[in-house]
C-alpha cells in the first residue's frame, strides 16, 4: 500500500502555499481533532520562531499540548494563575512555569506556545526587568551574602525554614537552599567563606543529594506588576493560531473588562481554525450537502475574504475523497495517541 501524506491533498497544498507566501489572516475549516495539531504542525515544521496557539479553555491547552508533542513539535504551556484565595501565600508553580517559558522565549527558542486569552493578558515582568533580575551562580565564585539575598527578595524568592516549592529559599551558616524555576529540583549551595565550594541538587523529601552542578541560573519569578505579557516575548512577526475565531469577539469571560482579543492581537499574522457551523452562521450562506447527508458551508461565498482572509475547507463539499482521509487520519494517529498514554499508565500501575 502506498503511503499517503498531506502534500496528497489538495486543501492542504492550497492552505500551506498561501502561508508560505506570507498571507496575514488564512482560515481552515473542516479540521477536528487530532487533524488540527497534525497541519499546525506540518505548517509550522520550518520555522524558526515561536508560534502561538490560542484555545479556548485549559482542557483544550492540554489536548493541544498532547497532540502537538505527539507529531513532534517544541511546545511549552502557558497556563493563567489560579485566583489568589485558592493558592494561598506559597503555592506558586505557575509563576515558575510562567518563568521557564519567559526564558526559553527569550532564549530564542522556536517553540509552539500554547496559552488560553486569559493566560495571554497574564500579567508578566517586562523582558528588559526579567533578564537585568535573572543571575547565575557557580562553583568558585565569590559572593556578597547579604546582596545576595537582596537579589532573591528582588527576583519573587520566599525565605522560609524549609525550602520545598519553587521560589523558596533558606539560609543556615555556610548552606543556602533555593529552588529556582530553571532546576527540577531544589539546590543546596555549601559557603566556605564567601567562596561557592559545591552546588548539588537535593530531594526536598529525604535532603539526600542527587546531582552535582557546576553553576545554576536564578530565574525570577514571572509575575510583576503587570509591565508586560507574553506578546512582550513573542517576535512582531510570530504567528498566531486560534483554535476558535470566536475568541476574538469578546474579552475573556473571567476578565470581563479586558480589551477584547482581536484589539490585543492587532495585525499578528493569524491561522484560525473555523468550526463549520460557525462558518454558515457568519456567513449566511446556504450550506453545501455531503455523501453523509450533513452541511457543510462554501468556501466561495465567505465573507471573510473582505477581510483578505482566505479560507480553506477539508469538506466533501470540495474534495469528497481527500477530505475523509485527513480526518480519518487525524482521528487514528489522535486514538494511538491516547491509547498509548492509556497503556503507558496501565503499565506503571
Amino acid at each position: 500500500m502506498s503511503s499517503i501524506s498531506l502534500q496528497d491533498w489538495a486543501p492542504y497544498r492550497a492552505l500551506s502555499e498561501a502561508w508560505g507566501a506570507g498571507a496575514p489572516r488564512l482560515r481552515a475549516s473542516g479540521l477536528t481533532g487530532g487533524a488540527r495539531a497534525l497541519v499546525v504542525r506540518a505548517l509550522l515544521g520550518g520555522q524558526e520562531r515561536p508560534t502561538l496557539v490560542l484555545a479556548s479553555g485549559l482542557v483544550e491547552v492540554q489536548r493541544w499540548a498532547g497532540d502537538l508533542r505527539f507529531f513532534g513539535a517544541r511546545v511549552l504551556e502557558l497556563i493563567p494563575p489560579p485566583p489568589r484565595v485558592w493558592r494561598g501565600g506559597r503555592h506558586r508553580e505557575s509563576e515558575g512555569e510562567h518563568a521557564l517559558v519567559c526564558d526559553r522565549l527569550l532564549a530564542g527558542e522556536p517553540a509552539i506556545v500554547v496559552s488560553t486569552p486569559a493566560g495571554l493578558t497574564s500579567p508578566l515582568r517586562s523582558p528588559d526587568a526579567f533578564r537585568a533580575r535573572t543571575f547565575r551562580l557557580g562553583v568558585g565564585d565569590r559572593l556578597d551574602r547579604e546582596l545576595l539575598l537582596e537579589e532573591l527578595a528582588g527576583a519573587g524568592y520566599e525565605r522560609v525554614d524549609t525550602v520545598a516549592e519553587v521560589g523558596d529559599w533558606s539560609v543556615r551558616g555556610g548552606i543556602l537552599d533555593v529552588f529556582s524555576p530553571a532546576c527540577p529540583s531544589p539546590a543546596r549551595i555549601e559557603l566556605f567563606g564567601d567562596e561557592i565550594e559545591s552546588i548539588r541538587l537535593f530531594d526536598p523529601t529525604s535532603q539526600r543529594s542527587t546531582t552535582t552542578l557546576e553553576e545554576i541560573r536564578i530565574l525570577p519569578l514571572a509575575e510583576g506588576a503587570g509591565e508586560a505579557n507574553l506578546l512582550a516575548y513573542l517576535p512582531a512577526d510570530a504567528a498566531v493560531v486560534l483554535d476558535d475565531p470566536g475568541l476574538l469577539d469578546a474579552p475573556p469571560d473571567d476578565a470581563p473588562a479586558a480589551e477584547p482579543l482581536g484589539e490585543l492581537l492587532g495585525d499578528r499574522r493569524r491561522l484560525e481554525l473555523v468550526i463549520l457551523g460557525a462558518v454558515a452562521g457568519r456567513a449566511g450562506e446556504k450550506a453545501a450537502p455531503t455523501s453523509r447527508g450533513s452541511s457543510v458551508p462554501s468556501t466561495s461565498s465567505s465573507p471573510a475574504g473582505s477581510r483578505r482572509e482566505r479560507v480553506y475547507g477539508w469538506s466533501p463539499a470540495i474534495r469528497p475523497r481527500p477530505s475523509a482521509c485527513v480526518g480519518s487520519c487525524a482521528s487514528t494517529a489522535g486514538k494511538r495517541f491516547r491509547s498509548r498514554r492509556s497503556g503507558a499508565r496501565s503499565r506503571s500501575a
